[in-house]
């Protein structure tokens, strides 16, 4: 008890700062813009602060425990040179007090409204969930489906329609390095861990060509990329396919291929997004020989009650194979807004069952998080 009762003073007594990973500051509040308003700087950061209690289920017994988080600490610098013809962004920070570069590119128009070229380290075009800025997920962080599929940041060379806003159709081509974020699936991302997919390691230049490519429809002036639904509009949705080939030019055996599947409705405050993955790895000597590697889904709804209350709920399931060849995990979360205040507080809680060659393992796991995001 006396620990519970310390971890939750430390918890309140933790400060958090400002703003979305991932969003590019030049449309920040906090913003210099020359003379003429064609070039910008915007600033922002992102701070979230999380009390979890964790138990887990080992083979002979249950441990437990209780950890303060911190699982972004965001500072992000951006903005527009020439009213739009380059976009730059540096996003960075310290999360769980670990050094990292997040995004490091930039964006040039080619073709007004239609065509856009980005260079540097970014966000694989991957899932709609990754794409979501972490401010704006329904709940406190993503589905585990995030920890196991191509999601990811990588360097490379991103071709993509500019992002009109009203635009039905949208398209992104990306030629990435293939090593930034591993992405060769594998069964032991079976419990939450704070997020650490930014990170650059040292064998960064070492090419192994990789290509993404998503293309995505949506109905109206939906916010495909918020899992909450604010505005409280009318019917609208949003769907999408993305396909990621990564190559073996190095004779290991790691080529992989996977694929994805989304889709998102939202209508008067209510907001569901579903996911489906399938993966496959190189199994023999050539690319052409594959084998199942994985398969998972997640479903989520969100409700937004006034301008304060939002319960969610979302349901993981991944699929391995032998040993590791099932795992399902429940989640609810009920979160406070103060829009005034840019503070979002959340409190969730999860059971995450593994089914597992003579039996099963139940985890339990209960956090609430504060955030403060410009």
């Amino acid at each position: 008890m006396r620990r519970f009762v310390w971890a939750l003073v430390g918890f309140l007594l933790t400060v958090p700062s400002t703003r979305a990973a991932g969003e590019v500051p030049g449309d920040s509040p906090l913003r210099l813009s020359s003379a003429d308003g064609r070039h910008t700087l915007g600033v922002g950061t992102l701070l979230q602060t999380r009390l979890a209690f964790e138990s887990v289920k080992e083979p002979d017994r249950r441990r437990s425990h209780f950890t303060l988080e911190l699982p972004r600490a965001r500072l992000s610098l951006g903005g527009k040179l020439g009213t739009g013809l380059v976009r730059y962004h540096l996003e960075a920070g310290f999360d769980n007090l670990q050094p990292l570069v997040a995004d490091a590119y930039v964006d040039v128009r080619l073709v007004r409204g239609l065509l856009r070229m980005r260079v540097g380290h970014m966000r694989r075009p991957f899932s709609r969930q990754f794409l979501t800025r972490p401010s704006r997920l329904a709940l406190a962080d993503r589905a585990l489906t995030d920890h196991v599929f191509a999601s990811g940041r990588d360097v490379g060379l991103l071709f993509h329609d500019g992002e009109a806003p009203g635009r039905s159709f949208e398209w992104t081509v990306g030629f990435f390095n293939g090593h930034s974020v591993d992405p060769v699936v594998a069964g032991k991302a079976l419990r939450r861990e704070a997020p650490s997919a930014a990170t650059v390691p040292s064998e960064v230049m070492r090419f192994r060509p990789a290509l993404a490519l998503r293309v995505g429809f949506r109905q109206g002036r939906v916010r495909g990329y918020d899992e909450s639904d604010p505005e409280k509009g009318n019917f609208r949705w949003a769907l999408a396919a993305a396909l990621f080939l990564a190559w073996d030019v190095d004779g290991t055996g790691t080529s992989s291929v996977q694929g994805q599947v989304d889709f998102m409705v939202k209508y008067r405050g209510f907001s569901a997004t579903a996911a489906a993955y399938l993966a496959s790895g190189q199994e023999g000597g050539s690319f052409h020989d594959r084998r199942f590697a994985a398969f998972g889904y997640h479903v989520q709804a969100a409700m937004r009650v006034g301008t304060v209350f939002e319960p969610a709920l979302r349901f993981t399931h991944l699929i391995f194979p032998e040993p590791d060849t099932d795992v399902k995990e429940g989640q609810v979360a009920l979160s406070f807004l103060f829009s005034k205040l840019r503070l979002k507080w959340t409190t969730e809680a999860g059971l995450l069952i593994r089914e597992l060659p003579g039996g099963y393992r139940s985890d339990i796991r209960v956090l609430t998080q504060l955030q403060f995001a410009i």
